[in-house]
C-alpha cells in the first residue's frame, strides 16, 4: 500500500510535469455526467469560465477503449469517468481550497518556480565545494546556476516519463485491482491539473509545450491502465 501510495503522488506531481517537482494544486468542478460530459470549474477570482467537455482534458471514447486484442467492441467497458472519480475529484478541490491554492496568482506563482526549478542544472559536489569555499574565505556571492533551454528540459522530462510509467506497468502484476482502479483515478487527477496549469499559465512558467507532453503521456497511460482493467474483468470503478 505505501508503495501505492507513493506511486499515486508521482502521478499527480506528473501531471504538474515532473516527479522533481514538490507541487499540487487543484482546481476543478463539481459534476461530469457521463450523458452531458461537461464539468463546470469553479471560477477563479470571481471570474466565469466557459464549462469545459471530457475532451478538453484528453479523455475521448477513443483513447477510453482497451487495446483491440483485449475485446472486439469498439465501446469502452468501464465508465470514461466514474462517480467515485468524481468524488475524488471533489475532495481534492476541497483540500486545495482549505490551503488558499485556488488563485489566478498561486497557479502563476507555482508555473514559474517549476519551470525555474526544471530549468536549473545542479552543480556538482566539487563546484557546491568550491562555490562554499569563496563564499567563506572571499565573501563571494554564488553564482547563478546554469540552466537549460525550454527543448531540452522537454525532451529530458518526456524520457523521464516514459521511465516512470514503464515502471509501474512492469509491475502490473504486483498490483491488485483495487490499486490498479487507484492509479487510474490519480491520472484523471493529474489531466485536471495540466488543464487548469494551461489555462492559468505565465507566459514565463511551464511551456505549452510541457503541459502538452504531460497531459499526452497522462492519457496514453490512462488507456493502458484501462486495457489491464478489461483483461482483469473489471467493469466498473
Amino acid at each position: 500500500m505505501k508503495k501505492l501510495i507513493i506511486i499515486c503522488k508521482k502521478i499527480i506531481l506528473y501531471g504538474f510535469v515532473s516527479l522533481s517537482i514538490a507541487v499540487s494544486g487543484l482546481v476543478l468542478v463539481a459534476c461530469m455526467k457521463q450523458k452531458s460530459p461537461t464539468f463546470f470549474p469553479i471560477a477563479l477570482l470571481g471570474s466565469k469560465v466557459e464549462p469545459y467537455t471530457y475532451e478538453d482534458i484528453g479523455l475521448t471514447p477513443e483513447n477510453q477503449a482497451p487495446d483491440k486484442d483485449v475485446t472486439n467492441t469498439k465501446e469502452p467497458s468501464i465508465p470514461l469517468m466514474s462517480a467515485t472519480e468524481r468524488s475524488v475529484i471533489q475532495s481534492y478541490i476541497q483540500d486545495m481550497s482549505d490551503n488558499n491554492m485556488m488563485t489566478e496568482e498561486s497557479w502563476k506563482d507555482r508555473s514559474v518556480k517549476s519551470m525555474n526549478a526544471l530549468s536549473v542544472i545542479p552543480p556538482s559536489d566539487d563546484e557546491i565545494t568550491n562555490q562554499l569555499s569563496d563564499l567563506i574565505a572571499n565573501q563571494v556571492p554564488i553564482p547563478e546556476p546554469p540552466r537549460e533551454s525550454a527543448s531540452e528540459v522537454l525532451r529530458r522530462e518526456s524520457a523521464a516519463a516514459d521511465r516512470y510509467y514503464s515502471g509501474i506497468k512492469d509491475r502490473f502484476s504486483t498490483f491488485n485491482n483495487e490499486q490498479i482502479i487507484q492509479i487510474r483515478i490519480h491520472l484523471t487527477l493529474a489531466l485536471v491539473l495540466i488543464r487548469f496549469q494551461k489555462d492559468y499559465n505565465d507566459p514565463n512558467g511551464l511551456t505549452s509545450e510541457i503541459l502538452d507532453m504531460a497531459k499526452d503521456k497522462a492519457v496514453k497511460f490512462r488507456q493502458v491502465i484501462n486495457t489491464e482493467l478489461v483483461k482483469r474483468g473489471v467493469t466498473s470503478l
